[in-house]
Parts: C-alpha cells; structure tokens; sequence
C-alpha cells in the first residue's frame, strides 16, 4: 500500500482509496491529506505533507509525513487507535539512487 502510495504522489496523484487482499477479502482504504509539518530528523529539518489513511470504520488511522524533496519518501509513519498513539516509525538513514 505503501509503495502505491508513494508512485501515485510521484506522478501528482493522491489516491482516494486503495484496496488490497486481506486473507480471504478485499479491504478498501481511504486517503486523504491532511497538512504540511516541518519535522525536525536526523537527516535535519525536512518539509513534509502528511496524508492519513483509514479502513472505514476503524479506530485506527495511518499517518504518513512524505518529504517532497525527498521523492516522498516517508520521514515518518504512525499509527493511533482513537487517540493512542499505538506505533511511530522515523527515518534514520536515506541514500537517493
């Protein structure tokens, strides 16, 4: 989901919804985007646009701080249930090709 959702905003796009097989079903996620943050990481000060994405009906939201300059790659990714923060992830190291 991840990846399709860093092509998309590679090519100008922001999904509304991507779907992907979940055992046996099909579950559908919303995306939407959500604000700009600079966020202070160990690769410094980056500029970032954070789009969220949700089951719908779930409790649970996935929040994705992408760094244009970066090629949208994800400085950081978190996931909250109501208002936990459940896990949150942070970029450390980034080598462009």
């Amino acid at each position: 989901m991840q990846i399709a959702l860093l092509y998309a905003l590679r090519h100008g796009q922001l999904p509304t919804r991507l779907s992907m097989i979940d055992r046996n079903s099909l579950r559908d996620y919303e995306y939407r985007q959500e604000g700009t943050e600079a966020l202070h990481t160990q690769l410094g000060i980056v500029d970032t646009v954070i789009y969220a994405s949700q089951h719908p009906g779930s409790p649970r939201i996935t929040r994705f701080w992408c760094a244009p300059s970066k090629g949208y790659v994800p400085m950081r990714v978190q996931q909250k249930r109501l208002d936990a923060v459940e896990w949150t992830m942070e970029i450390r190291t980034l080598r462009l090709q």
